[in-house]
């Protein structure tokens, strides 16, 4: 037994009279369509119309397809989820100079972007950011011109370390590689008596906590 019907209209579907010979000034048969949902299900009920004008044929079949696909949305039978927002952007002029951009949030709030404006000589500069929900973080910063490839890599995942390669600079919590130390120590002339050379200990650097160079994580 039905129970708690509600009628919702949702457009009008047209069709056609056959045979076509019979139109009269581009007249259409239609039915007036509305979808009947109740618990545990849903109906699509259409009764017959005439119109001349059928501009809302395609809007009146995508209307249909999502009241039915959201007839237990309405009945409280499901939730919309959070898939999270993403937002673009990008212009380029008869010059070959060109900008383009995108953020994504996804639904548990993770973060990318990226940026990049260039022009037809081949420069290009940019940057691009990634952040976990964990709070680990990294951004990149470039430039690419005559002068080849730059970047400055800011991060605070584990397993990173402060370096400045040829191409880029890396500025990480964590500390770098200490090269060894190696003594060198010039023969002596010969003396009375032998004095034991000491080397001082090398000086460890403290570990760094972890987070806080984007602001991911208190310092």
């Amino acid at each position: 037994m039905r129970t708690s019907v509600k009628r919702y209209k949702i457009g009008l579907i047209a069709e056609p009279e056959e045979p076509p010979a019979a139109l009269e000034n581009g007249a259409y048969r239609s039915r007036w369509c509305g979808v009947e949902v109740w618990r545990g299900g849903c109906q699509l009920r259409c009764r017959p119309r005439h119109l001349t004008e059928v501009q809302n044929y395609e809007v009146a079949i995508l209307f249909a397809a999502l009241a039915a696909v959201n007839a237990s949305v309405f009945l409280g039978h499901g939730a919309l989820v959070n898939t999270g927002v993403s937002a673009r952007s990008q212009t380029q002029d008869a010059y070959g100079n060109y900008a383009f951009g995108y953020d994504i949030k996804d639904g548990l709030g993770a973060t990318n972007s990226r940026s990049e404006v260039g022009d037809a000589h081949g420069n290009k500069k940019g940057s691009y950011t990634l952040a976990d929900i964990d709070g680990r973080a990294r951004r990149v910063d470039y430039v690419a011109d005559g002068h080849g490839f730059r970047a400055v890599v800011k991060t605070n995942e584990p397993g990173t370390a402060a370096s400045a390669p040829a191409a880029a600079l890396v500025a990480s919590p964590y500390a770098g590689p200490v090269a060894p130390v190696v003594n060198h120590v010039a023969p002596a002339a010969a003396v009375v008596g032998h004095a034991a050379s000491y080397a001082a200990p090398l000086a460890v650097a403290a570990p760094v906590a972890y987070g806080g160079v984007l602001g991911h994580g208190a310092a």
